[in-house]
């Protein structure tokens, strides 16, 4: 009796097929699965980023613009949370590092993400914006962040910036323009 099979699957026989390719049939059925669970109606759209090893998303929405990192300005007696000050077409930016509040590596400052309609003007520093992408726009469970799947399946963590920027201390708040 043959196994049924759903659209996109492909019975797989170990013993003809080697171990490479047996890993790759299973991670194309994990990525269709999780294809399946992400509401392509309902997407929120996000830059996805690496802080450390870990891959996040920012909401678009929140995001002015992406830029390579320059170099900040530190501040004396400023918290850990505040890498320094940036400067962007004449405005100053306070350039927050949210890896304390993630539980991360403190980024390498490969890119600069500037927030938009943040008072005062914050930056947030990451490793490397990797692309834009759409997660399912579902209701937050009053975390930092929340798990998601992005279009192409694979893990993100949806970072809350009003929440990320409250918890590291910064006065102020973020709403979109």
């Amino acid at each position: 009796m043959s196994p049924t099979l759903s659209e996109g699957d492909v019975p797989i026989d170990a013993e003809r097929l080697g171990e490479e390719e047996v890993r790759l049939i299973l991670a194309r059925r994990v990525r269709l699965a999780r294809e399946r669970l992400v509401p392509r109606e309902a997407g929120l759209a996000v830059i996805v980023c690496l802080i450390g090893d870990e891959r996040f998303a920012v909401p678009m929405a929140a995001v002015a613009e992406v830029m390579p990192a320059t170099t900040p300005v530190r501040v004396p007696t400023a918290p850990d949370s505040l890498a320094g000050l940036i400067v962007r077409r004449g405005l100053v930016y306070n350039l927050i590092d949210p890896s304390s509040a993630l539980g991360v590596p403190r980024p390498k400052n490969v890119h600069v993400l500037l927030l938009r309609g943040a008072v005062p003007r914050l930056a947030l520093q990451i490793d490397e914006a990797v692309e834009a992408s759409e997660v399912a726009d579902i209701a937050s469970d009053g975390g930092l962040t929340q798990t998601r799947f992005s279009a192409d399946g694979a893990r993100v963590e949806l970072i809350a910036v009003e929440r990320l920027v409250a918890v590291l201390g910064h006065k102020g708040r973020t709403e979109p323009a």
